[in-house]
């Protein structure tokens, strides 16, 4: 009978993450050839027209998160959920377990800058959500430069440093994209840690393949802090970013406390 139950409850999970993902698609499309055409309309000035369209991403990743909780795809735990929505020019990085990681922390700020793949400025899907909110292509030649700008407007900057998500019950590995930004930047950095269980979304899974019950995820948001007492003393760069990967190597693990 247990057995019966839990397909059963899979496949209704199946269903209600088809729903979800179907409706993600179609908000989609609405912000891309409805509400952001608005918005140019209204702000003309480039970098509050940017602010505008990022926050209107945020609230509609809140907006869905909620729906998928109301499906009962899952269950959210945030702890000092306020510090990402503080003011603060920094760069949040993230482990990476699951596809709405991004979803769900941009759902909790107001501003969130982003580096995507250069391929999304020209997916009719995205290109104009991408292109108005002012994210930074990830092969852009100028991408330190226009990471500096962002961050000395007091902006947030999220990146996942492992570059794909996390293979399920393996270690997080950093690649040094982040730890190089962040010194090239010269600026704060504030760890988040994700932590899902049961686990589904995860890097070679189908959005179909749905755990008997909520995905539960508990998620925990450092203070922002400054990288030198970290990279003090480093002889060159590139020695100050491997001791910031390992850093956040080691922060950056689901079981470490907040700090």
């Amino acid at each position: 009978m247990e057995k019966v139950v839990n397909s059963l409850s899979k496949s209704l999970r199946a269903c209600a993450s088809a729903i979800s993902f179907t409706f993600f698609g179609i908000g989609g499309l609405i912000l891309s050839y409805v509400w952001f055409p608005l918005l140019c309309v209204v702000h003309r000035d480039k970098k509050k027209r940017e602010l505008a369209c990022q926050k209107s991403i945020c609230k509609s990743f809140r907006f869905f998160t909620l729906f998928m909780h109301w499906l009962r795809i899952l269950d959210l735990d945030v702890k000092n959920q306020e510090r990402l929505s503080q003011r603060h020019g920094c760069i949040v990085v993230a482990n990476h377990p699951t596809l709405i990681d991004v979803v769900i922390l941009m759902g909790y700020m107001d501003q969130c800058d982003c580096i995507v793949k250069s391929e999304l400025f020209h997916n009719p899907f995205v290109r104009h959500i991408v292109n108005l909110a002012g994210f930074i292509p990830n092969q852009s030649e100028d991408l330190i430069n226009l990471c500096q700008q962002k961050l000395s407007q007091k902006r947030k900057l999220l990146i996942f440093p492992e570059g794909s998500r996390t293979v399920p019950g393996e270690s997080v590995k950093c690649q040094r994209g982040a730890a190089h930004l962040a010194v090239r930047c010269d600026t704060d950095i504030q760890t988040v840690r994700i932590h899902c269980s049961p686990i589904a979304l995860y890097k070679g899974s189908a959005w179909y393949q749905m755990p008997a019950s909520p995905m539960k995820f508990t998620i925990e948001v450092d203070q922002p802090i400054s990288i030198m007492p970290i990279i003090e003393g480093s002889p060159a760069p590139a020695t100050a970013a491997r001791r910031l990967t390992r850093y956040l190597n080691s922060h950056l693990q689901p079981n470490v406390a907040d700090k």
